[in-house]
């Protein structure tokens, strides 16, 4: 940074001040903001009504003593065509989504996603609607089927059942060879290589959204190799929940449908495990975006399944610990609301998911698209934060940096980033737009200004330079760890950061 000056406002992921060996590992999110703050609120536990001891009476006489009462979750039936195939309810790939069904902690009679007990049924082959209705089916479970699975019969069978009683279907329709009820609906599966979508809308009617823990930018992976979409008569406004990350807001690239009675997806392994990058987590803990979609759209079908409006039955979730709120005090956007998630009253710039060594601007709004970054030095690809591989760039510490089109040196701005430096010795950049002759808007470790000369900097401090200075946070970064940062320029520079796991706190704040 001492000795670079640029004539031109840019800003750059770069660690080529560094001047040891230095591994750095990004993820990058550009956003800006028309409000100069966030705010992670603490809300308190939700208020639980005990019932000890009950007494019932008949006819005013007392019941007999030492009588029961027991309270029981409503049971929810799930059924699947040969359930145990690995794709099915019954079968290894739905391990962890059956582990978080079960966890009494998402469901059951204080659990955060309803007061249900799910039960998985194996239904066999041939299969008629008298059939389903034995079995007392609420939700029936195509995985990953081929279209030779089922026969005409037994797709009538199922279309009348869910017509007759209200039932709700769960499909996974990755390919046209595999798409069995997303064929009988006349939904038409394209099979391209995108590898993650976006919600098309935050609010709580969206299935995917009941408890509003999900924002306009919180990612949902699919399986990795290749991904799939949507189209054909089927496809409407009303019913198309999530969009390709190359989606517009024409919605043309659909992958997760919900008609009111089928909830569909193009990649089953949104919701499941069996893929090459990391969708629902292992284990019966919620964990990521992928595990917060699946139980919000399991207790929304629950719901649908015993006469209830959906989303009626979760508890609203507290803002997210690694993205943070703002106060919407003023909003680029002046129909955006406080309720519609997580990054409610930001308009993003650009969006750099940098998968696959990706520095294209991934942001959906076709409109605001910024032409591709130019990658410096030859930065690789690795894994990210989730372990998935090729998730995020490594930077060598030597000649190593991305620059974006995106220019930096303004405000109100924002910019958000992830990540992990296996090296804190020195002065390293994390995201940098130096000026010529003064300060950018950037987050560096170390940082030794060059015009001070009582400046002691320390190893793995966190600096971060506004306009007309700097700031040392006094913040250690340990080496190996993944942290995440939110850097707000507007009326105050303010820095949030939270590790990995941890919620954001407010580390510096300066006019």
């Amino acid at each position: 940074m001492k000795n670079r000056f640029y004539s031109l406002s840019r800003l750059f992921v770069d660690s080529v001040h560094n001047k040891r060996n230095l591994a750095l590992l990004l993820s990058l999110a550009l956003l800006v903001m028309a409000s100069s703050s966030f705010v992670y609120a603490q809300t308190e536990a939700p208020t639980v009504t005990v019932i000890d001891q009950p007494t019932f009476t008949k006819n005013g006489d007392p019941i007999q003593s030492g009588l029961t009462l027991t309270l029981t979750s409503t049971t929810i039936n799930v059924c699947s065509h040969n359930g145990t195939n690995f794709y099915n309810i019954l079968g290894d790939n739905a391990a962890s989504l059956r582990a978080k069904l079960d966890n009494e902690a998402n469901f059951g009679p204080n659990g955060a996603y309803g007061d249900y007990d799910f039960n998985y049924i194996d239904v066999g082959d041939e299969f008629t609607k008298q059939t389903i209705l034995d079995k007392e089916c609420n939700i029936w479970f195509s995985g990953f089927e081929s279209d030779n699975d089922y026969t005409p019969e037994e797709l009538t069978a199922l279309q009348n059942w869910v017509t007759e009683t209200n039932g709700q279907v769960v499909a996974g329709c990755d390919t046209q060879e595999n798409d069995p009820v997303c064929a009988l609906l006349d939904f038409s599966v394209t099979t391209d290589t995108d590898t993650h979508g976006f919600l098309t809308n935050t609010g709580a009617t969206n299935p995917l959204n009941c408890n509003g823990a999900l924002g306009s930018n919180s990612r949902l992976e699919m399986a990795g190799g290749k991904g799939a979409y949507f189209s054909g008569p089927g496809v409407t406004t009303e019913n198309v929940l999530a969009v390709h990350e190359t989606g517009t807001d024409d919605n043309n690239k659909p992958i997760v449908i919900y008609t009111g009675n089928y909830f569909l997806t193009a990649d089953i392994n949104m919701i499941q495990t069996g893929g090459t990058k990391v969708t629902l987590s292992d284990g019966p803990d919620v964990t990521n975006n992928n595990d917060i979609l699946a139980m919000n759209a399991f207790s929304a079908l629950a719901d649908a399944s015993v006469g209830k409006e959906i989303c009626t039955s979760v508890e609203p979730a507290p803002p997210s610990p690694s993205e943070p709120t703002c106060d919407c005090v003023a909003q680029t956007d002046p129909s955006a609301s406080a309720d519609q998630g997580v990054f409610a009253g930001f308009a993003p710039v650009s969006i750099y998911s940098l998968d696959n060594g990706s520095i294209e601007d991934s942001i959906s709004d076709t409109a605001l698209k910024t032409t591709t970054g130019t990658s410096h030095g030859g930065p690789t690809p690795t894994a990210d934060r989730f372990g998935n591989e090729n998730g995020a760039l490594l930077f060598d510490g030597v000649d190593d940096y991305i620059e974006t089109n995106e220019g930096s040196n303004k405000k109100p701005l924002t910019f958000s980033v992830w990540f992990r430096a296996d090296d804190i010795a020195g002065e390293h950049s994390i995201v940098d737009s130096d000026v010529s002759g003064g300060y950018g808007h950037s987050l560096i470790i170390g940082y030794d200004d060059p015009a001070k000369t009582d400046d002691t900097p320390k190893d793995g401090s966190l600096d971060v330079q506004y306009h007309n200075g700097f700031w040392d946070t006094n913040v250690t970064i340990e080496p190996g760890k993944w942290y995440q940062a939110f850097v707000t320029y507007g009326d105050e520079m303010r820095l949030y950061l939270g590790a990995q796991g941890q919620p954001m706190t407010l580390v510096a704040q300066q006019p």
